[in-house]
Protein backbone atom coordinates (compact mmCIF):
# COMPACT_ATOMS: atom_id res chain seq x y z
CA UNK A 1 0.00 0.00 0.00
CA UNK A 2 1.27 3.37 -1.41
CA UNK A 3 2.42 5.86 1.62
CA UNK A 4 2.91 9.25 1.83
CA UNK A 5 6.66 8.38 1.03
CA UNK A 6 5.80 6.59 -2.04
CA UNK A 7 3.93 9.69 -3.40
CA UNK A 8 5.67 12.76 -2.57
CA UNK A 9 7.15 14.35 -5.23
CA UNK A 10 10.27 16.55 -4.01
CA UNK A 11 9.99 20.20 -5.61
CA UNK A 12 13.10 21.51 -6.39
CA UNK A 13 13.15 25.52 -4.96
CA UNK A 14 10.93 28.13 -3.58
CA UNK A 15 13.22 31.00 -5.45
CA UNK A 16 10.54 32.14 -7.72
CA UNK A 17 13.06 33.49 -10.28
CA UNK A 18 13.62 30.07 -10.94
CA UNK A 19 10.99 28.99 -14.06
CA UNK A 20 11.98 25.63 -14.65
CA UNK A 21 8.96 24.34 -13.28
CA UNK A 22 9.08 20.67 -14.17
CA UNK A 23 8.97 19.89 -10.58
CA UNK A 24 5.16 21.28 -10.96
CA UNK A 25 4.22 18.59 -13.27
CA UNK A 26 2.31 17.13 -10.31
CA UNK A 27 0.51 20.13 -9.21
CA UNK A 28 -0.38 20.73 -13.37
CA UNK A 29 -1.94 17.47 -12.82
CA UNK A 30 -4.09 18.33 -9.94
CA UNK A 31 -5.18 22.29 -11.36
CA UNK A 32 -6.23 20.99 -14.62
CA UNK A 33 -9.30 23.16 -15.84
CA UNK A 34 -9.94 24.78 -12.35
CA UNK A 35 -10.41 28.40 -11.94
CA UNK A 36 -9.79 28.63 -8.28
CA UNK A 37 -6.60 27.57 -6.90
CA UNK A 38 -6.66 28.56 -3.18
CA UNK A 39 -3.01 28.21 -1.63
CA UNK A 40 -2.73 28.17 2.55
CA UNK A 41 -0.22 29.48 4.80
CA UNK A 42 0.28 27.61 8.08
CA UNK A 43 1.07 30.59 10.12
CA UNK A 44 1.51 34.11 8.50
CA UNK A 45 4.99 36.47 7.82
CA UNK A 46 6.72 33.30 6.69
CA UNK A 47 9.24 33.89 4.17
CA UNK A 48 8.93 30.63 2.46
CA UNK A 49 5.36 31.11 2.36
CA UNK A 50 5.11 33.83 0.44
CA UNK A 51 8.20 32.71 -2.08
CA UNK A 52 5.86 29.33 -2.49
CA UNK A 53 2.97 31.49 -3.33
CA UNK A 54 5.04 33.77 -5.56
CA UNK A 55 6.71 30.72 -7.41
CA UNK A 56 3.07 28.99 -7.97
CA UNK A 57 1.78 32.15 -8.49
CA UNK A 58 4.02 32.88 -11.78
CA UNK A 59 3.35 29.44 -12.52
CA UNK A 60 -0.05 30.23 -12.79
CA UNK A 61 0.07 33.15 -14.98
CA UNK A 62 2.95 32.05 -17.59
CA UNK A 63 1.41 28.51 -18.03
CA UNK A 64 -2.09 28.25 -17.37
CA UNK A 65 -3.27 31.82 -18.10
CA UNK A 66 -4.04 33.17 -14.80
CA UNK A 67 -5.18 36.86 -14.88
CA UNK A 68 -5.40 37.14 -10.76
CA UNK A 69 -4.12 37.32 -7.45
CA UNK A 70 -6.79 37.76 -4.17
CA UNK A 71 -5.69 37.30 -0.96
CA UNK A 72 -6.05 37.55 2.72
CA UNK A 73 -5.83 41.69 2.71
CA UNK A 74 -8.60 44.68 3.11
CA UNK A 75 -10.48 45.12 0.27
CA UNK A 76 -10.21 48.85 0.23
CA UNK A 77 -6.46 48.29 0.33
CA UNK A 78 -6.22 46.06 -1.69
CA UNK A 79 -7.34 49.05 -4.66
CA UNK A 80 -4.77 50.85 -3.97
CA UNK A 81 -2.27 47.96 -4.87
CA UNK A 82 -3.80 47.03 -7.85
CA UNK A 83 -3.73 50.91 -8.72
CA UNK A 84 0.06 50.58 -8.54
CA UNK A 85 0.64 47.36 -10.21
CA UNK A 86 -0.82 49.05 -12.92
CA UNK A 87 1.49 51.69 -13.01
CA UNK A 88 0.80 53.89 -10.16
CA UNK A 89 3.13 56.19 -8.61
CA UNK A 90 5.44 55.81 -5.82
CA UNK A 91 6.71 52.42 -4.47
CA UNK A 92 5.37 49.14 -3.43
CA UNK A 93 6.04 50.85 0.40
CA UNK A 94 3.97 53.14 -0.27
CA UNK A 95 0.78 51.39 -0.39
CA UNK A 96 1.42 48.74 1.41
CA UNK A 97 1.95 50.43 5.04
CA UNK A 98 -1.77 50.44 6.00
CA UNK A 99 -2.73 47.05 6.52
CA UNK A 100 -3.96 45.98 9.51
CA UNK A 101 -4.71 41.95 9.28
CA UNK A 102 -1.70 40.58 7.40
CA UNK A 103 1.88 41.96 7.12
CA UNK A 104 1.42 41.45 2.77
CA UNK A 105 3.83 44.63 2.04
CA UNK A 106 6.14 45.20 4.80
CA UNK A 107 8.36 41.73 4.17
CA UNK A 108 10.87 41.61 0.98
CA UNK A 109 9.34 38.51 -0.52
CA UNK A 110 5.91 39.90 -0.60
CA UNK A 111 7.18 43.16 -1.72
CA UNK A 112 9.12 41.22 -4.34
CA UNK A 113 6.02 39.47 -5.45
CA UNK A 114 3.82 42.92 -6.05
CA UNK A 115 6.91 44.72 -7.81
CA UNK A 116 7.26 41.23 -10.17
CA UNK A 117 3.49 41.76 -10.78
CA UNK A 118 4.16 45.31 -11.76
CA UNK A 119 6.59 44.85 -13.95
CA UNK A 120 4.50 41.79 -15.41
CA UNK A 121 1.82 44.11 -16.27
CA UNK A 122 4.15 46.89 -17.40
CA UNK A 123 5.92 44.32 -20.34
CA UNK A 124 2.07 42.75 -21.12
CA UNK A 125 -0.30 45.13 -21.50
CA UNK A 126 -1.81 45.21 -18.11
CA UNK A 127 -3.45 41.84 -17.28
CA UNK A 128 -2.76 41.20 -14.11
CA UNK A 129 -5.21 42.21 -11.21
CA UNK A 130 -4.50 42.20 -7.18
CA UNK A 131 -7.87 41.73 -5.23
CA UNK A 132 -7.42 42.27 -1.22
CA UNK A 133 -10.54 40.25 -0.41
CA UNK A 134 -10.81 40.49 3.71
CA UNK A 135 -12.28 43.22 5.81
CA UNK A 136 -10.82 45.95 7.11
CA UNK A 137 -10.86 48.81 9.31
CA UNK A 138 -14.54 50.47 8.98
CA UNK A 139 -13.62 53.73 8.34
CA UNK A 140 -11.61 53.10 5.90
CA UNK A 141 -14.40 51.03 3.66
CA UNK A 142 -16.42 54.08 4.72
CA UNK A 143 -14.33 56.68 3.29
CA UNK A 144 -13.70 54.56 -0.21
CA UNK A 145 -17.44 54.22 -0.50
CA UNK A 146 -18.05 57.54 0.15
CA UNK A 147 -15.88 58.69 -2.30
CA UNK A 148 -17.47 57.00 -5.28
CA UNK A 149 -20.89 58.33 -4.45
CA UNK A 150 -22.82 61.53 -4.18
CA UNK A 151 -22.40 63.47 -0.88
CA UNK A 152 -25.35 63.59 2.19
CA UNK A 153 -25.40 65.37 5.02
CA UNK A 154 -24.03 62.86 8.18
CA UNK A 155 -21.43 61.68 5.78
CA UNK A 156 -18.83 63.25 8.71
CA UNK A 157 -21.07 61.83 11.48
CA UNK A 158 -20.73 58.50 10.07
CA UNK A 159 -16.96 58.66 9.18
CA UNK A 160 -16.59 59.74 13.25
CA UNK A 161 -18.74 57.12 14.09
CA UNK A 162 -16.77 54.20 11.66
CA UNK A 163 -13.14 55.34 13.06
CA UNK A 164 -12.94 52.03 15.67
CA UNK A 165 -8.98 52.81 15.71
CA UNK A 166 -6.65 50.28 14.89
CA UNK A 167 -5.16 46.47 15.59
CA UNK A 168 -7.92 43.62 16.93
CA UNK A 169 -7.22 44.79 20.21
CA UNK A 170 -8.11 48.41 19.60
CA UNK A 171 -11.14 47.92 17.47
CA UNK A 172 -12.55 44.89 19.86
CA UNK A 173 -12.67 47.44 22.84
CA UNK A 174 -13.74 50.75 21.41
CA UNK A 175 -16.58 48.74 19.66
CA UNK A 176 -17.34 46.74 22.61
CA UNK A 177 -17.62 49.79 24.94
CA UNK A 178 -19.49 52.29 22.51
CA UNK A 179 -22.84 53.42 23.82
CA UNK A 180 -25.65 51.80 22.77
CA UNK A 181 -27.16 54.73 20.47
CA UNK A 182 -23.74 55.29 19.08
CA UNK A 183 -23.56 51.84 17.85
CA UNK A 184 -27.07 51.80 16.58
CA UNK A 185 -26.68 54.98 14.41
CA UNK A 186 -23.28 53.09 13.17
CA UNK A 187 -25.79 50.24 12.02
CA UNK A 188 -28.37 52.57 10.18
CA UNK A 189 -25.44 54.50 8.54
CA UNK A 190 -23.93 51.55 7.37
CA UNK A 191 -27.09 49.72 6.03
CA UNK A 192 -28.21 53.46 4.40
CA UNK A 193 -24.65 53.29 3.00
CA UNK A 194 -25.11 50.03 0.97
CA UNK A 195 -28.76 51.42 -0.33
CA UNK A 196 -26.93 54.38 -1.41
CA UNK A 197 -24.25 52.61 -3.04
CA UNK A 198 -26.43 50.43 -4.86
CA UNK A 199 -27.89 53.41 -6.36
CA UNK A 200 -25.49 54.92 -7.34
CA UNK A 201 -24.42 51.96 -9.56
CA UNK A 202 -20.83 51.73 -8.81
CA UNK A 203 -20.06 47.97 -7.93
CA UNK A 204 -16.61 48.72 -5.68
CA UNK A 205 -18.71 51.57 -3.93
CA UNK A 206 -21.45 48.51 -2.82
CA UNK A 207 -18.23 45.71 -1.81
CA UNK A 208 -16.96 48.57 0.21
CA UNK A 209 -20.53 49.57 2.27
CA UNK A 210 -20.79 45.92 2.88
CA UNK A 211 -16.87 45.72 3.63
CA UNK A 212 -17.95 47.93 6.41
CA UNK A 213 -20.32 46.28 8.07
CA UNK A 214 -18.81 43.16 7.57
CA UNK A 215 -15.46 45.03 9.70
CA UNK A 216 -18.46 46.26 12.49
CA UNK A 217 -19.92 42.52 12.52
CA UNK A 218 -16.59 40.28 12.14
CA UNK A 219 -15.46 42.08 15.42
CA UNK A 220 -18.51 41.24 17.44
CA UNK A 221 -17.99 37.44 16.33
CA UNK A 222 -15.29 37.32 17.43
CA UNK A 223 -15.81 38.87 20.53
CA UNK A 224 -18.77 36.49 21.27
CA UNK A 225 -16.74 33.89 20.01
CA UNK A 226 -19.37 32.82 16.82
CA UNK A 227 -22.10 32.57 19.55
CA UNK A 228 -24.87 32.95 16.36
CA UNK A 229 -22.83 30.55 14.40
CA UNK A 230 -22.63 32.96 11.86
CA UNK A 231 -18.75 33.99 10.50
CA UNK A 232 -19.67 37.83 9.02
CA UNK A 233 -15.61 37.85 7.80
CA UNK A 234 -15.77 34.82 5.51
CA UNK A 235 -19.02 35.34 4.09
CA UNK A 236 -17.59 38.60 3.47
CA UNK A 237 -14.46 36.96 1.25
CA UNK A 238 -16.68 34.17 -0.16
CA UNK A 239 -19.06 37.17 -1.69
CA UNK A 240 -15.58 39.18 -2.86
CA UNK A 241 -14.32 35.86 -4.61
CA UNK A 242 -17.66 35.24 -6.57
CA UNK A 243 -17.63 39.46 -7.51
CA UNK A 244 -13.74 38.81 -8.37
CA UNK A 245 -15.21 35.75 -11.14
CA UNK A 246 -17.16 37.87 -12.97
CA UNK A 247 -14.29 39.61 -14.04
CA UNK A 248 -11.72 37.13 -14.03
CA UNK A 249 -10.79 34.52 -15.73
CA UNK A 250 -9.19 32.04 -13.40
CA UNK A 251 -7.78 33.40 -9.90
CA UNK A 252 -5.32 32.37 -7.48
CA UNK A 253 -6.45 33.14 -4.10
CA UNK A 254 -3.32 33.03 -0.90
CA UNK A 255 -4.43 32.90 2.88
CA UNK A 256 -4.20 31.20 6.03
CA UNK A 257 -4.74 27.41 5.93
CA UNK A 258 -7.89 28.05 8.61
CA UNK A 259 -9.57 30.34 5.62
CA UNK A 260 -9.15 28.15 2.61
CA UNK A 261 -9.47 24.58 3.91
CA UNK A 262 -12.91 22.91 3.09
CA UNK A 263 -13.78 21.22 6.63
CA UNK A 264 -16.15 23.33 9.63
CA UNK A 265 -14.11 23.98 12.34
CA UNK A 266 -15.80 25.45 14.38
CA UNK A 267 -18.09 27.82 11.98
CA UNK A 268 -17.77 27.62 8.39
CA UNK A 269 -14.37 29.16 6.88
CA UNK A 270 -13.88 30.47 3.18
CA UNK A 271 -12.84 27.71 1.85
CA UNK A 272 -16.31 25.81 3.11
CA UNK A 273 -18.22 28.73 1.38
CA UNK A 274 -16.56 28.43 -1.62
CA UNK A 275 -17.32 24.65 -1.91
CA UNK A 276 -20.98 25.04 -1.62
CA UNK A 277 -21.55 28.31 -3.60
CA UNK A 278 -19.53 28.47 -6.52
CA UNK A 279 -20.18 26.12 -9.74
CA UNK A 280 -16.77 24.61 -9.92
CA UNK A 281 -15.29 24.48 -6.26
CA UNK A 282 -11.29 25.81 -5.92
CA UNK A 283 -8.84 23.35 -5.66
CA UNK A 284 -6.78 23.71 -2.51
CA UNK A 285 -3.90 23.33 -1.68
CA UNK A 286 -2.78 23.57 2.04
CA UNK A 287 0.98 23.90 3.75
CA UNK A 288 2.31 22.08 6.81
CA UNK A 289 6.04 23.00 8.61
CA UNK A 290 7.93 21.13 10.51
CA UNK A 291 11.36 23.35 11.78
CA UNK A 292 11.99 27.08 12.46
CA UNK A 293 11.51 30.14 14.33
CA UNK A 294 7.57 31.23 13.84
CA UNK A 295 5.61 34.00 15.78
CA UNK A 296 3.22 33.09 18.39
CA UNK A 297 -0.26 34.47 19.53
CA UNK A 298 -1.06 33.60 22.76
CA UNK A 299 -4.57 35.21 25.08
CA UNK A 300 -6.42 35.12 22.22
CA UNK A 301 -9.55 34.43 24.37
CA UNK A 302 -8.24 37.48 26.81
CA UNK A 303 -9.37 40.63 27.37
CA UNK A 304 -7.42 42.39 24.16
CA UNK A 305 -5.03 43.91 26.54
CA UNK A 306 -3.43 40.78 27.42
CA UNK A 307 -2.53 39.36 24.23
CA UNK A 308 0.90 39.17 23.68
CA UNK A 309 3.56 38.51 20.58
CA UNK A 310 6.79 36.27 20.53
CA UNK A 311 8.92 34.09 18.51
CA UNK A 312 9.57 30.29 19.43
CA UNK A 313 10.82 27.68 17.95
CA UNK A 314 7.84 25.15 15.76
CA UNK A 315 7.50 21.72 17.49
CA UNK A 316 5.06 19.56 15.62
CA UNK A 317 3.33 17.16 18.29
CA UNK A 318 2.62 13.72 16.97
CA UNK A 319 -0.74 13.28 15.37
CA UNK A 320 -0.22 16.16 13.65
CA UNK A 321 -0.66 17.07 9.56
CA UNK A 322 3.14 18.56 10.10
CA UNK A 323 4.87 15.78 11.77
CA UNK A 324 3.48 13.21 9.46
CA UNK A 325 4.47 15.23 6.23
CA UNK A 326 7.96 15.61 8.38
CA UNK A 327 8.58 12.24 8.02
CA UNK A 328 9.07 12.07 4.34
CA UNK A 329 12.72 13.21 5.21
CA UNK A 330 12.85 16.02 2.33
CA UNK A 331 12.88 19.35 2.44
CA UNK A 332 10.15 20.29 0.45
CA UNK A 333 7.68 18.26 -1.45
CA UNK A 334 4.23 18.41 -2.61
CA UNK A 335 1.32 14.99 -1.88
CA UNK A 336 -1.79 14.80 -3.56
CA UNK A 337 -3.97 13.34 -0.98
CA UNK A 338 -5.88 11.85 -3.41
CA UNK A 339 -3.01 8.88 -3.67
CA UNK A 340 -2.49 8.67 0.16
CA UNK A 341 -4.42 6.33 1.34
CA UNK A 342 -7.44 6.84 4.25
CA UNK A 343 -5.67 5.09 7.05
CA UNK A 344 -2.39 6.99 6.73
CA UNK A 345 -4.71 10.44 6.49
CA UNK A 346 -6.54 9.13 10.18
CA UNK A 347 -3.04 9.31 11.50
CA UNK A 348 -2.75 13.03 11.22
CA UNK A 349 -5.79 14.41 13.41
CA UNK A 350 -4.63 18.10 13.71
CA UNK A 351 -2.51 20.53 11.81
CA UNK A 352 -0.14 23.65 13.36
CA UNK A 353 -2.02 26.88 12.97
CA UNK A 354 0.96 28.74 14.22
CA UNK A 355 2.05 26.90 16.74
CA UNK A 356 -0.67 25.09 18.01
CA UNK A 357 -2.92 22.15 17.24
CA UNK A 358 -6.19 22.48 15.54
CA UNK A 359 -8.46 19.46 14.97
CA UNK A 360 -8.26 19.08 11.11
CA UNK A 361 -9.90 16.31 8.99
CA UNK A 362 -7.07 16.55 6.24
CA UNK A 363 -9.24 14.67 3.33
CA UNK A 364 -11.80 16.96 3.53
CA UNK A 365 -10.18 19.98 3.97
CA UNK A 366 -7.06 20.22 1.00
CA UNK A 367 -6.25 18.29 -2.32
CA UNK A 368 -3.09 18.48 -1.83
CA UNK A 369 -0.32 19.83 0.37
CA UNK A 370 3.08 21.02 0.10
CA UNK A 371 5.73 20.68 2.88
CA UNK A 372 8.10 23.01 4.05
CA UNK A 373 10.57 21.75 6.45
CA UNK A 374 12.52 24.45 7.63
CA UNK A 375 10.92 27.92 8.20
CA UNK A 376 11.43 31.15 9.38
CA UNK A 377 9.62 34.65 10.04
CA UNK A 378 10.26 37.69 8.53
CA UNK A 379 11.56 40.05 10.70
CA UNK A 380 9.28 42.75 9.61
CA UNK A 381 6.06 40.27 10.07
CA UNK A 382 6.74 40.21 13.57
CA UNK A 383 6.98 43.89 13.75
CA UNK A 384 3.79 43.59 11.87
CA UNK A 385 1.99 41.11 14.22
CA UNK A 386 2.41 43.33 16.97
CA UNK A 387 1.13 46.39 15.24
CA UNK A 388 -1.93 44.42 13.87
CA UNK A 389 -2.91 42.34 17.25
CA UNK A 390 -1.63 44.86 19.94
CA UNK A 391 -2.26 48.23 18.85
CA UNK A 392 -4.77 50.36 20.02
Amino acid sequence: MANIKDVAAPLRTLNPDDENWSDFAPIRELIGNARVVSVGESAHGVGEFFNLRQRLFRFLVKELGFTAYCTEFPFDEGMRINEWIHGGPGTVNDVTDHGKHVSLGEGREAGAHLEWMRSWNAKNGNRLNFYGLDVGSPVGMVRQCLARIPAKPGDAELLKLADLGEGFTGVIAKLMGMPEPDRARLDQGLADLVNRAKASGNDVAVRCAVGAIASVHSVSDRATNFADGNNRREEYMADNVAWVLQRERRIMIGGHNTHVRRDTIPVPALGTLLQAQLPEPPVVIGTSYGAGSIWRIDNMTAPPNEWTISVQELKPPAGTLDAVMSTVGLPLHFVDLHRVPDQQLAEATSMLVFHDPWPVNVREAFDAVIHVQNARNTDESVAGARKTFIAG
